[in-house]
Formats: C-alpha cells, structure tokens, sequence
C-alpha cells in the first residue's frame, strides 16, 4: 500500500457506508495530504472492540485485543512480584487504574482511527486495480468496509465476557 493512493469522496462513501461525511470531515486533511496518520476517532474510544467488530475489521481488531491480554499480563505479573517482595496484598490505586484505563481508551481511538484509515486505503488501492470501470471498483469498496450489527454485537459479547474475567463472577 502507498501513501500515494488517495481516496477519492466516492470511494470512501462507498467504503464508509452511511457514515461516511463524518470520516471525510475527519480524514480530509490527512488524505489531502497524503499522510499515513489519521487522528483519533471518539467511537473506538467509547466502544472498543465492539468498534472494531462494527466496522468489520476483525483481523484489525486483534491488534488491540493482544495489546490489552499482553498489558494485563505484564500488569498481573507486576503485581504478583510486588506481593512476593511486599509480603501483603498490594492492589493497585484507584486513581492509577482510571487513568490506565483513560489512557488505553484513547490509545483504542488512535489505533482504530490508523487501522480503520489503513484498510480504507488498502481496499481503494486493490479496488482500483480491477479494471477501468469505476463501479466495479465501487461495488468492490462496499463489500470490503461497510457495517456489521452482528460483528457489534459480538464485539460487546466480548467486551461483557472480559469484565467478568477480569472482575470474576459470584459464586
């Protein structure tokens, strides 16, 4: 993929779907000027996985999902090493976990914004390469990005079944 490859407005509706103008307002700049960042979005901010499922990045989607199991362990066996020299139950501050769990957040909103930007761009570039008929190119955009109410679905299923993981169910 070359950074080259700007998307026209048509492409990236055809991609986006119906909520494509707020991803122009947002993209613009950085497709104008061909740069390979793309901001933050507040959707992945807000509903994470369940974002990336909703969007149909599923491969994508693991990259976040790696990132917090390999934090949570790095995490879990930090806190284990301080209990083994402490010789107590050490828990980590309130404060100091809103603030990870803030910083993570909007760490998902870059990631996903960069991503969701990238497979845009990947999908154009190919999509231009399937002929000279341009609604070819455009059919091919709408099968590629696009929603999935099941992907968000499955992705809050997810997020639910990692809070009762990470906070234990009773009994």
């Amino acid at each position: 993929m070359s950074l080259a490859c700007k998307p026209t407005d048509d492409e990236v509706r055809a991609f986006i779907g119906p909520q494509a103008e707020r991803y122009l307002r947002k993209w613009r700049w950085y497709i104008e000027n061909g740069s390979g960042n793309a901001g933050t979005l507040w959707p992945p901010f807000l509903f994470n996985i369940a974002w990336f499922f909703y969007r149909r990045m599923y491969l994508e989607a693991l990259v976040p999902i790696v990132l917090v199991l390999g934090t949570g362990l790095v995490l879990g066996t930090g806190v284990g090493l301080l209990e083994s020299i402490l010789g107590k139950q050490f828990t980590i501050p309130e404060p100091v976990e809103v603030g990870f769990n803030f910083a993570w957040a909007f760490a998902t909103s870059w990631l996903g914004s960069f991503l969701y930007f990238r497979k845009l761009r990947r999908s154009v570039a190919h999509a231009r390469t399937l002929g000279p008929d341009p609604e070819v190119a455009l059919a091919y955009l709408r099968r590629a990005g696009g929603t999935s109410r099941v992907g968000a679905a499955l992705g809050f299923l997810l997020i639910v079944l990692s809070l009762l993981l990470n906070y234990g169910v009773a009994g």
